[in-house]
C-alpha cells in the first residue's frame, strides 16, 4: 500500500512545500453529526467526514492533499489570501 504522499506528483509536492513555507498551520473544526463526525478546514473551504474524530481528521488531511494536487496556483493563493 502506498501513502498519499508517495502518490503525489513531484510538482504537487513542490507546491505543497512552497505553500507550507508561508503557512505553518491550518485550523480544522470537527463536529459530531448524527452517528459520525464532520471535519472542516475554513481557510481552504474543504470538508470531510468519518465515523470517528480521528477518521474525520485523517479524511480532511487527504482532502487537503487532493486540493493541493488539483487546484491551480491562483486558486491556492486566493484561498490562502496570499498577496
Amino acid at each position: 500500500m502506498h501513502s498519499i504522499v508517495s502518490l503525489l506528483s513531484k510538482r504537487s509536492i513542490n507546491r505543497i512545500i512552497n505553500t507550507m513555507k508561508d503557512i505553518q498551520q491550518l485550523t480544522a473544526i470537527l463536529e459530531r453529526d448524527g452517528n459520525g463526525y464532520v471535519a472542516l478546514c475554513p481557510k481552504l473551504d474543504i470538508a470531510s467526514q468519518g465515523d470517528s474524530v480521528e477518521e474525520a481528521r485523517l479524511n480532511l488531511m487527504v482532502a487537503g492533499e487532493i486540493f493541493f494536487e488539483c487546484a491551480s496556483d491562483s486558486e491556492i493563493q486566493q484561498r490562502l489570501n496570499f498577496r
